[in-house]
This record gives C-alpha cells, structure tokens and sequence, in this order.
C-alpha cells in the first residue's frame, strides 16, 4: 500500500464519459439557509411485523428501573445536559433492550426518552417514543404532545427553535401515514413557545405548515373519493389523474402512481407518465421526461411535493447524463447542481457526506438507521482502548513498534511507517466523536495530533513526502479542524490541502511523490483528504476535482465493470475506489455508470471472509456500500460487522492477553506492511461506518436534521 511493489488490480482500455464533476464538493458548503423545509420518509421496504405488548405492571417496572440504574449508575450521577444526552443515546444503542424481559425494555426506553427531555434533546426524545409507540401499547400522539410541552419548558430561544424543527419532522412523519389529527396536535403543542419566542421567520413558517396540513387533509378526501370510485370503474380518467397524482407528488410512490397518470385525464401528464413507462434509453426522451417534471415541480409552492418531483427529476437527468454532450451535457449538470440544493438546503451541519454525525445524539441515531449495535460499539471500545495503550508517550503510534512501546507481546507488526501509523491510529478516535477539546480519549488526541503537527513541513505544508502518509495525516488534521473549529489548526490544515492540490499529476492523478504520474490507489487518499477540506471550510481549487474526474475516465473499465490501477480495468479495490470517488462526483446511484459497477463491486466474493482478508478493499467497498443504502447496504454491513466482532482478539490467550480488543492481519494482503496496527485502525473506522461519514443518499432525511 505505501509502496509501488504493492501495486493492484491492472486491468484493460476504453474510457467512459466523465459527465458530471466537482457538483457535489462545490455545492456542500453552500445555499445552508433556513434548512426548514422537509420531505417525506423514504419507506422502508420491509417493516418488521410485530404485535404491541402491554405496558408492564408498576412493580415489575419499578424492578427494571432500580436494575438499569444501577447498571449505569456512573452515568446516572453525572447531572450536566451533555451527560444527560450521553446516556440517552447509550441506552437507545440498538441490543441494548432486553425483548425477552418486556420491563427492562420498557424501562430502557422511557428513561431514554426522559433523559433526553431533560437535556433538551427532542430527535433523542422522539425516537425513543417512536420505539415505545411500535413495540407497546402506548398512545404515541399523547406522548409526543407532551413531550412537546417538557422540551418547551425552560428552553431558551435557540433550544425552542431546535425543538420546532423537530417538531416539523413529526408532524411530516404523521403526513406520511395520513394521520392529519395527530399533525395539527404537535402543532398546536410547539404554537406557544414559538409565539413567546417572537421570531417572525418562525411563526410564518408555523403558519405555512398548518396550511399545508389543511391543504393535504382536504386533498386525502378527494382521493379517498376517486379510490371508491376506481373500485367499480378502475379506467375513470379524472379519478387516476386524482389519485396517480397523490401517490406520486405527495408520497412519491411512482410505481403505483405513473400507470395512474398514464389512464388518467390530463393530457402533459398522461403523455408524460406513459412515455416513462417505456423506459426509454434514447437521449431526447429522457431528456424530455426530466424536463417534464423538473418543470411540474415549480408549480408546487409547498416544499413536500416540489421536493418529490425534483428528485424524480434527477433521476432521469442521471440517465440522461451518460450519453448528453454540448449543451445537453452542461443542462444535466446544471439541474442537478440545482436539484442537490434544494435537496440538501434542509442541513446546516449534518451535511450528506460529511464527518459531522460523530457526537453523541447524531451518532445513535445515525446508528439505528445505518445497521450498528451494542456489540458493535464494545468492540470499537475494545478496540480505542488498544489503541490508547500502544500509543508512544510522544503521541505517535507505530506499525512496527508498537509491541515495543507497550512493552507487550502483541505480534505481527508492519513495515516502518510512523505518520501513517499515527493519522490512523487517531483517525478511530475521531471517528468515535473524540477530540482534543472533549471525550475521555482527549489526551490520546491531543498527543497524536501535537506530534504531526511537528512533522508538518513549511513552507510546503506536507507531513510526509511519501502521498500515502501525507494524505493520512491530511485527513486526520482536517477532520479534527472541520470537528472543532480550532482556529489553531486552520492553517496547517489549509497548508496540507494546497501542498496535495499541487501535488497533482497533469493526467488528474496523483503519484507516490509531488508531480509525479500516479495511480488510482494513491489517488484515492489524495481525494479523500480534498473533499474532507470541502466539508471542513477550507479552500480547494475545484480543476483538483475536474482532473480527477478524467483519470477516472481513463482507468474505467470498457465493460462498465469498475476501474483499474493506472489503466482500464475493474479490480475490486481500485474499482471501490473509482466508484467512491465518483459517488461524492455526483453520480448517484440511478447513474448507468453506476449501476453496473455496484452490481459487479457488491458481489459475494468481494464480502470479508475468514479466507478471503483484504481490508484495504473492504474499507473502500465499505463505504460505497454505506452511502448506497437500502438492502445492499444492509446485507454488505451485516456481514462485515458480525464478522469483524467475531475476529476481533477477546484476549483469552493469556500469552497474548495484551492483544485484546484488536485484530490480527493474518493473511491479509498488506499485512507485512500495515500489520496489526493498520489492521485495527481500518476494522474500527469499519464498524462506525454508519456515523463515521453521512450517507450521500442511504438514510432517512429526519435523521440527519440538525
């Protein structure tokens, strides 16, 4: 990995069309505005079917209460909102609960839920409520009505303002499932503490919503109209139009919803509808189709419905992008630029893509959507915990050494690489939401980040002159500015950035040393460091992302089977990395240049085995797979999770006790290199994949507000 010897997956010719570039990296840290406006929950294709239980009796809960306090009665004592948040999030840690003990569970759950309306954390708040409506037989409209009100009381103006936006999101959550009752409650539960608040964007947006809840009641008895009337007459035009419309603007259910519109009685729409179910492949029909309903949703004024027209809009601008050329070309680029602001206006700071869900509400619940769980976390304890003992008094840590310094006999070091080591032994630590400035591994963080610092060069501003572990320590010291704001690291951390855009080959790679011709392994980490210091704020000339975009072109693969070393060709860890790069390019997954190298990347052999050990591409495919989402995403993270827990050392050799909570790199393809150090760090950063970066497009939207 740090040297040419290790060179991977070389493969054969043609290139394909580098159509979209730098959008996404120059539009994220941009048009943040009031990010009010909400769209629907993506529906999940499989809910998990079980019968309410009853709530336990009072003896039985009072039973449970005394036993989880105890349990974490180091939590319980501490009194600060912030701890208050810690432990909320620690006991809604899915595997947490009990579902054999119905009390326990209970329990677990209400005292999340008042822990975090003590802390003023309402997202904390709902989603244990959200828990406590599936699996018991509560009335989760009242809970959240007077949830409302404790989070209100005695918050300040800017804890009321975080309260209403969450508050938005309930009240779109009950829209979802038509529950227009529940929706006016909660807003009549936030009405007062926003009005004493006296904030006048707010109480205009209050009364915007509340129109568009009328407005979407009085448009479910229409359709509830048009239903019956298809029961006896399923070609009624005027009754399709009404109901197709429903589905597709309001619930963006277009599978039901476009056969609909294609018997309906609107004419554009009919024609619109029925030429879309073709599926056409020509450019000028896509194209037509794209523009047909980018160009409904600006009749929309309510934010629901242009959100779900745009988005269905995009996806044909995708398609459409794979072949368009001249002014077709820069149109699609265009929309879409266009179509991710209005998308991502919603987010201040949980930016999709970003390293901003590491804190401690943002990590739970970022957590429960992505596929983490109590084991998981132990053993990223476990694994920190490693980490910290192996780490020098200097703060560095070292591949091949780091036996030495614990004075242990932990085995199977690596080869020489000190600042790699040390950017990835720190890299888990940020990951798990430490830094310098809070959590209980500050002092970790504090000595490593001090020690690359130190090795920092000016005034060229590189830590190492070999790319690998320049661009390592890159990553480490961004994230930690982008994670603290820490006016002290701003210009280190602009200094590395700059010293890797001119580091740039001309072919838009990026070689072993400054200037040199490059490969796509190199490439990678160069990438990864440049748009980390897009999220972070700092500056990066955007032809750095234009280059790029043509050497991908260029090492693509002619089949659209994935991309190669330094030529075409579709091995599995160049092919994860091309394939990364080009998701955060803006090719979403819709993308026909996509399509094909995920099916192709996502196969079973390419899954973590105890025969088949390449963490370098697991750690790429890991995260393709992780902004991917949905079902391919859940398989690939099941696997990789359960696998890693059940490899990590428990430590039950006692001649090698000292190796616990750590991974040995047997058998894998760069463990003379990396060792079990590399190893460790790169399982961990695995493990807290569901928070460690946003997903571009995997989640729910209600997740990621902030």
């Amino acid at each position: 990995m740090f040297t040419r010897r290790q060179a991977i997956g070389r493969g054969q010719a043609r290139a394909l069309f580098g159509w979209m570039v730098g959008v996404v990296l120059s539009v994220a840290i941009v048009d943040w505005l009031i990010a009010d406006e909400n769209k629907p929950v993506e529906k999940k294709a499989k809910e998990e079917k079980l019968s309410r239980r009853t709530i336990p009796g009072a003896e039985a809960l009072k039973k449970a209460e005394k036993k989880l306090k105890e349990q974490f009665k180091a939590d319980y004592a501490k009194t600060k909102p912030e701890d208050k948040t810690v432990l909320a999030a620690k006991l809604l840690v899915p595997g947490r609960e009990d579902r054999n003990d119905p009390a326990q569970w209970y329990v677990v759950l209400r005292e999340a839920r008042d822990l975090a309306i003590e802390a003023k954390r309402p997202r904390l708040a709902f989603e244990a409520i959200a828990d406590l409506e599936k699996y018991f037989e509560v009335d989760g409209v009242a809970m959240r009505v007077r949830a409302i009100g404790d989070l209100c009381k005695g918050a300040s103006d800017l804890q009321v303002a975080a309260i209403f936006r969450a508050v938005q999101n309930v009240v779109q959550q009950a829209l979802d499932i038509e529950q227009f009752e529940a929706a006016r409650k909660y807003l009549e539960a936030i009405d007062g503490p926003v009005r004493v608040m006296k904030a006048d964007q707010i109480i205009r947006r209050l009364r915007e919503i509340r129109n568009e809840v009328s407005e979407y009641e009085n448009e479910y008895r229409v359709v509830s109209v048009a239903r019956s009337q298809l029961m006896s007459d399923p070609d009624n035009p005027e009754a399709n139009t009404t109901v197709g419309r429903y589905l597709c603007f309001m619930h963006a259910d277009w599978e039901k919803g476009l056969p609909m519109l294609a018997k309906g009685k609107d004419a554009g729409m009919k024609q619109l509808a029925a030429k879309e179910l073709t599926q056409p492949t020509d450019l000028k029909e896509q194209l037509t189709i794209a523009d047909g309903w980018w160009k409904r949703s600006e009749s929309f004024a309510d934010q629901r419905r242009e959100l779900n027209l745009v988005r269905h809009a995009k996806t044909w601008y995708e398609r459409a992008g794979a072949t368009a050329e001249g002014e077709d070309r820069q149109k699609v680029i265009d929309r879409l630029a266009a179509a991710q602001r209005k998308e991502w206006i919603r987010f201040h700071r949980l930016i999709p893509g970003s390293f901003f869900g590491r804190e401690p509400e943002d990590r739970v619940l970022l957590m429960r959507e992505g596929g983490g769980n109590v084991k998981s976390e132990e053993a990223i304890e476990l694994g920190l915990q490693w980490l910290a003992n192996h780490q020098a008094p200097n703060g560095a840590w070292s591949m091949d050494g780091f036996h030495r310094i614990a004075k242990c006999k932990c085995s199977e070091p690596g080869s020489k690489h000190d600042v790699a080591a040390t950017a990835l032994g720190l890299l888990p630590f940020l990951g798990a939401g430490e830094t310098h400035k809070r959590g209980k591994y500050a002092p970790v963080v504090q000595k490593a980040m001090t020690w690359l610092l130190q090795r920092q060069k000016f005034p060229d501003g590189n830590f190492h002159d070999n790319a690998y572990e320049n661009a390592l320590a890159t990553i480490a010291i961004v994230e930690l500015y982008g994670m603290t704001r820490d006016r002290n690291l701003r210009n280190p951390a602009q200094a590395a950035v700059l010293y890797i855009a001119a580091a740039q080959f001309s072919d838009g790679s990026w070689g072993y040393s400054k200037g040199t011709k490059g490969d796509l392994s190199v490439s990678g980490w160069q990438f990864t460091a440049l748009k980390s210091a897009v999220y972070a704020g700092l500056h990066v000339p955007k032809e750095s992302f234009d280059k790029l975009s043509q050497f991908l072109d260029y090492v693509a693969s002619p089949d659209g089977l994935g991309y190669g070393y330094n030529s075409p060709g579709s091995g599995a860890s160049t092919s994860a990395v091309g394939i990364l790069c080009r998701q955060f390019l803006d090719w979403g997954p819709g993308h026909p240049g996509m399509t094909k190298a995920l099916s192709h990347l996502l196969r079973s052999e390419n899954f973590l085995s105890k025969e088949r050990n390449n963490m370098y591409a697991v750690f790429y495919i890991n995260q393709v797979a992780h902004h991917l989402g949905g079902e391919r995403w859940d398989t690939w993270n099941s696997k990789v999770r359960d696998l890693l827990i059940e490899l990590q050392d428990k430590g039950d050799d006692p001649n090698t006790a000292h190796q616990k909570g750590s991974w040995s790199p047997r058998g894998d393809l760069y463990a003379k290199q990396g060792g079990r150090l590399m190893y460790t760090a790169l399982s961990l950063i695995a493990l807290q994949m569901p928070y460690y970066h946003i997903p571009l497009y995997g989640y729910g939207p209600y997740t990621l507000l902030d």
